[in-house]
């Protein structure tokens, strides 16, 4: 009888147990289905900062192309949304070590999720209120990405983001806060 009792009691805690930490078993999906890019896809693009690949590794893992070094880190679901964005989102709270070791370890603080506008005036606001950070670059299918590096801080800044507008992909994005350069639409890794 306590055999069963505790199998039961380790059947219940055990799934829960082992779920990540970080991201809520409910919200793991949203985080998901709120990200750019599909298994086996990348992105490419190029600012006025250099050029950047992301490739999709699992659900929460992406490599990073920043101007030919490469960088692989384990993102997190967001667990509320925030400002708009609930996708996945790397911080700066931790040193990633490029993947061929010969250059130093760098803070990447990277992000990924679809964004929802009402309107292309609030898409105008957003990429107002973020071009001191980020130099964006957009394209047709509502894709725009931003690329920066920070060297006092040893920090390299990635956003990509799918932008909407009323449940469909924005196919016209405000230029007045874009920059030169391109940005691809997601492809199969090479």
């Amino acid at each position: 009888m306590r055999a069963t009792h505790l199998l039961a009691v380790l059947a219940a805690f055990l799934p829960g147990a082992c779920a990540p930490w970080h991201t809520p078993a409910n919200s793991r999906q949203t985080n998901i289905d709120h990200s750019v890019l599909r298994p086996g896809q990348e992105l490419s693009f190029r600012n006025r900062n250099g050029s950047v690949i992301v490739r999709w590794k699992d659900d929460f893992v992406r490599t990073y192309v920043v101007n030919g070094v490469s960088y692989t880190t384990r993102l997190e679901g967001r667990q509320e949304e925030f400002e708009g964005r609930n996708g996945i989102y790397g911080g700066a709270l931790f040193h990633t070590k490029a993947d061929d070791r010969k250059h130093p370890p760098r803070r990447l603080v990277v992000e990924e999720s679809r964004i929802d506008f009402d309107s292309t005036s609030s898409m105008d606001a957003f990429l107002c209120e973020s071009r001191d950070y980020e130099a964006w670059v957009a394209n047709s299918d509502g894709y725009v990405a931003g690329y920066r590096e920070n060297p006092q801080r040893n920090q390299i800044r990635v956003s990509l983001y799918r932008f909407y507008l009323d449940g469909k992909p924005a196919r016209k994005i405000p230029d007045r806060y874009l920059t030169e350069g391109a940005v691809s639409s997601p492809r199969p890794a090479r």
